[in-house]
């Protein structure tokens, strides 16, 4: 057994899933509302037989490793490291793959630069601008400990020099990892210069990149500069003080989500622990689905000018779908957090509790934009809002959003709802466009790709197309396999099973498979029986054993017979017409040879015994 089997057989999937996932029982499996989409309905399933998970609402599915990818953002093999250190197994082969081997430097070196840049500041003497900076912003030395920071020199290549000379790392090392440029004749210079730096940690606590604070005056560069999108920094993916907060927000079961990141640290030290930092102004769906992991409200906090009323727009179209509460901080006269936190933090820890929701926010907000008494002014306010609310899903909160429009516009609610109605249809009308232009192009170039071998398509798992294309007969089959798992004795059910005719050619290549299984083996075990079949057959067989009909565990035995006959009386059916549709042709020839008459009186025997069959089962319905 390999080590990567052995890791699959010691680790319950269940469990690492439910580390992260509420799951409820649900027959043999467990189910629970989908990390992967947003949904309101549980349809994401984890199967311990099986060891795996589906999710029927947007098709993602697979084994551990797999969720472990999707969920965590890691590669195969952190999963693998993750897995064996749960399960205590020292893995023999510490070989990586290229990507995988780049992957590790990479973050060993923004590991090793962050060491490096909070030495600077905290101890060395060239980082003493930085000390005298943020002594000035208020920020204490527990903080600065408790979030890393550091200070990046105002040379070209400090940096540089001590990642590659003292550390051993390569400038193409560096280059991936975005902490240096490269310029003219391959030469690299550091890409942080004379600033004070906050290292940006994804939600696993690792260092992914940097954002730096220009110290300079009159710099021609950017106040703050961040680190570019790499293999292991994606801006939608972060939130500046997620893990330094986490228990807050754990605790709080809610995060205030502000601009920047000494908003975070003024509100920390102002006691407010609960708050994290989105790298520009819009909350992007990743970093809603990473707050919805651990929060049952997000109160946004952002500056009131026209970026912050836009982004507040954004976070509701966002929060659609999540089973999120969205309300608003404001902070009023031109301040930020870090002001109010920094100058009145009793101010900051009250204000905090005087939220309010978001389409209230943007109503008061985009009404002082507009002149409320005129045609104009409404037109503007309606156009701009109506768009807002016709992306809200649920209809009782979209008619309270009507309903507070048109008491600030004094307006009927129904002529707003009429205008809703023409948004919609004319929203969907461009929709529509879109897709047959979509349709169109995939048809040309379906039509270029024909001469291809069907082999050339990308296999993919995470796709739900098949279960929904069940006929009523595919039905009756399938509920006899769900059956035959659930019934309390196995191994009878599944030899019935083999003596079927199924018309589903997938449930016929399953029935194949279970016959080979059932020769090698005295007792049917369903986790067993998984492992043993082709990959074209997961889908089938996760799907029918995870989604079991919810029948009574004391009826099972007797629902199983009944479908059991149900099936027969089908089959003996299709055999009787099959056989008198031989005899028929066989009653038109004028004379018969030796071999047809044997075929015609083995054919009559065949008919009365199916016939006295049929009669049986339906004598016991």
């Amino acid at each position: 057994m390999s080590q990567i089997q052995e890791i699959k057989e010691r680790v319950d999937l269940v469990e690492i899933v439910g580390e992260r996932v509420k799951l409820q029982r649900s027959g043999k499996n467990y189910r629970g509302l989908c990390p992967f989409h947003s949904e309101k309905s549980p349809s994401f399933f984890v199967s311990p037989d099986l060891q795996t998970f589906k999710c029927f609402g947007c098709g993602k599915q697979g084994d551990v490793f797999t969720f472990l990818e999707e969920y965590e953002r890691l590669t195969f093999r952190e999963g693998l490291e993750l897995l064996a250190k749960k399960v205590g197994i020292e893995l023999i082969n510490d070989t990586f793959d290229p990507q995988e081997q780049m992957r590790q430097r990479v973050l060993a070196a923004l590991d090793a630069a962050q060491k490096y840049f909070a030495y600077l500041l905290n101890e060395h003497k060239v980082g003493e601008a930085g000390r005298a900076y943020l002594k000035n912003r208020q920020t204490t030395a527990s903080t600065i400990k408790n979030f890393g920071l550091g200070f990046a020199a105002d040379g070209w290549d400090h940096l540089t020099t001590y990642l590659t000379k003292k550390k051993k790392f390569t400038t193409e090392e560096l280059i991936a990892a975005g902490l240096v440029i490269e310029g003219k004749n391959n030469r690299v210079y550091d890409r942080f210069r004379n600033r004070v730096m906050f290292p940006l940690h994804d939600h696993r606590g690792r260092v992914v990149g940097f954002s730096g604070r220009t110290l300079a005056a009159d710099v021609k560069e950017a106040k703050y500069i961040n680190s570019p999108e790499t293999m292991v920094y994606h801006k939608r993916n972060l939130l500046f003080g997620y893990t330094q907060n986490l228990n807050a927000i754990r605790e709080k079961e809610a995060a205030i989500v502000v601009e920047g990141e000494f908003d975070v640290l003024s509100s920390v030290q102002a006691h407010v622990k609960n708050v994290v930092a989105v790298k520009g102004s819009a909350l992007a769906t990743e970093q809603v689905r990473l707050l919805n992991r651990v929060a049952k409200t997000i109160y946004l906090s952002l500056d009131a000018d026209s970026a912050g009323i836009e982004a507040t727009k954004r976070a509701i179209e966002v929060v659609q779908g999540f089973d999120l509460s969205l309300r608003v901080i404001p902070v009023a006269g031109g301040k930020d957090p870090d002001d109010l936190a920094r100058q009145n933090p009793a101010q900051w820890r009250e204000l905090v509790k005087q939220h309010q929701a978001a389409f209230d926010y943007l109503l008061v907000q985009v009404s002082k934009q507009h002149d409320l008494k005129s045609a104009a002014g409404q037109r503007a306010v309606s156009d701009e809002l109506l768009g807002l609310v016709l992306k809200v899903e649920h209809p009782v909160e979209r008619n309270f959003y009507l309903q507070k429009l048109g008491e600030t516009l004094s307006t009927p609610v129904h002529v707003l709802e009429d205008q809703l109605n023409r948004l919609q249809r004319k929203q969907e009308i461009s929709t529509g466009k879109r897709a047959r232009y979509a349709s169109q192009g995939q048809s040309a170039q379906s039509g270029n790709q024909s001469s291809k071998s069907p082999n050339d398509s990308p296999n993919t798992n995470n796709n739900s197309d098949q279960e929904e294309t069940a006929t009523p007969t595919d039905k009756l089959e399938e509920t006899i396999w769900q059956l035959a798992w659930q019934h309390p004795d196995p191994n009878q059910t599944v030899q019935e099973l083999t003596k079927l005719n199924f018309t589903d050619p997938l449930l016929t290549k399953l029935q194949n498979e279970l016959q080979k299984f059932l020769k090698n083996h005295k007792q049917f075990a369903m986790s067993d029986f998984a492992k043993s079949i082709p990959g074209e057959l997961t889908d089938i067989v996760t799907r029918l054993y995870v989604i079991n009909k919810d029948f009574p565990e004391d009826q099972i035995a007797k629902i199983w017979q009944d479908t059991l006959g149900q099936i027969q009386m089908r089959q003996y059916r299709q055999r009787l017409q099959e056989i008198s549709q031989k005899l028929k042709e066989f009653d038109q020839l004028e004379t018969l040879s030796q071999e047809q008459e044997t075929q015609q009186q083995t054919l009559f025997v065949e008919h009365m015994k199916l016939t006295k069959s049929l009669q049986n089962q339906i004598d016991q319905v």
